[in-house]
């Protein structure tokens, strides 16, 4: 049905006439009397309300103003990704092939399963035929992923995880650069389970075991010296195992991961020592781009939720509904809160890395406990450690993020330190 047409007093902002309205069959109208037709937006006050209050907004924030506005998200998402007429500093990448194969056809599965989890397991494979014009030799994993009944959630999580990896792991693999290295991702038929769809992402088999794992040796020492020390007081009381050209060395090696990843617009959202790997050649990994995303305008651009493992999540995550309610979603909030988050969740680690265990502040209790310490109360360091490094880590776990060091600084000081004591 056609609408009247609507006669403008005010100039339409540069593009949004191509966006927000599209004209009726005919003759191009005139700037002064234009027949246009609305496409979501049924009222011309709302129209340039809503452009002007678009202008002032970061993408992510626009996306939550237009969408409160009761506009289907896809559809919000696409006209404000037009309007922002903004290029992505990364080409979208396309999504898997819709033609499901065979897996067994080209791989071979090597039980027992390395990992298990809601999403489905990670496995050992060997590549049996030539597939999508490669035949890898090297040592693969297969991480499988079931989308089927309550599961197909992890559908969205498949194909951020691909995009986010194809993007940068050429580059960081060339560069020797602590990212997994990813080779392909399709849909998939395994076996002859009926009712299950899968998705399969190919990477790199990393020979080593886990962070998590590896820092046990220093947790039982750390444990008992607090039974005789819980004032943390005493230096050279714990006798740590991991020594500190070590730390030093993973230190470094994360520190510049995550500052490669930042300056590319990606926040991984799910550090923590289990998705870090430790290879025998002694390279630090992270593996598990699952919950990452970009912080540019764009598929796959991060949004106001909480994702991740509690015990690395830093004090405005824990707060960031309440943060929202009562002061808006803040200029560049997104960008800025992912990757100062990303800082105290790798500070985290550190920590546990220097000293075998998580704050203690921060152990004991329930998660209501545990929220309460994270956003009140800083963080003690033993006098084990030097103090440059202690000063280094506590940057990290300053609870106002806005205070945070970003990482790029992170790995200056570290990398200064290191080269202090190697003289």
């Amino acid at each position: 049905m056609r609408r009247a047409p609507l006669t403008m007093r005010e100039p339409l902002p540069e593009g949004a006439r191509s966006v927000l309205f599209k004209p009726l069959k005919g003759p191009e109208p005139t700037t002064g009397s234009r027949s246009l037709k609305i496409l979501f937006l049924n009222s011309y006050k709302i129209i340039m309300e809503t452009l002007s209050k678009l202008k002032t907004l970061s993408y992510p924030e626009a996306l939550l103003y237009v969408q409160s506005m009761k506009i289907p998200p896809v559809d919000a998402e696409e006209q404000l990704l037009r309007i922002s007429n903004m290029k992505t500093t990364q080409a979208l990448v396309p999504e898997p092939p819709i033609q499901p194969v065979r897996f067994e056809d080209y791989f071979k599965l090597i039980n027992p399963p390395l990992g298990e989890g809601a999403f489905g397991a990670i496995y050992k494979i060997i590549q049996t035929k030539e597939f999508h014009g490669k035949l890898l030799t090297t040592p693969i994993v297969a991480k499988i992923i079931i989308i089927s009944g309550d599961k197909r959630e992890f559908e969205e999580s498949f194909k951020r995880e691909f995009a986010i990896l194809k993007s940068v792991s050429k580059e960081a693999c060339a560069e020797k650069v602590g990212i997994v290295c990813y080779y392909d991702a399709f849909p998939a038929m395994i076996g002859r389970t009926k009712g299950a769809h899968y998705r399969v992402i190919i990477m790199e088999f990393i020979a080593g075991t886990n962070m998590e794992d590896y820092t046990q040796k220093n947790r039982n020492a750390f444990r008992n010296a607090l039974k005789f020390a819980p004032d943390l007081s005493i230096p050279n009381f714990i006798k740590l195992k991991i020594k500190q050209p070590e730390l030093i060395d993973f230190m470094i090696q994360t520190a510049n991961t995550l500052n490669f990843l930042h300056e590319r617009e990606i926040v991984h959202r799910d550090i923590k020592l289990a998705n870090i790997m430790k290879t025998k050649t002694g390279k630090y990994v992270f593996i598990d781009f699952g919950f990452s995303c970009f912080t540019r305008f764009g598929e796959y651009a991060c949004y106001a939720n909480v994702v991740g493992s509690p015990g690395y999540a830093s004090p405005e995550l824990w707060r960031l509904n309440e943060i929202i309610a009562k002061t808006g979603v803040p200029t560049d909030y997104f960008k800025d809160v992912y990757e100062k988050a990303d800082v105290w969740a790798l500070g985290i680690c550190f920590y546990e890395v220097m000293y075998g265990d998580f704050p203690p502040e921060f152990r004991g209790g329930g998660l209501t406990e545990f929220k309460y310490a994270v956003i009140n109360e800083d963080v003690v360091f033993p006098l084990t450690r030097s103090s440059e490094l202690r000063n280094i880590v506590a940057k990290m776990l300053i609870r106002d993020w806005t205070k945070r060091a970003p990482i790029k600084e992170i790995l200056a000081d570290i990398s200064a330190y290191s080269a202090s004591v190697k003289q």
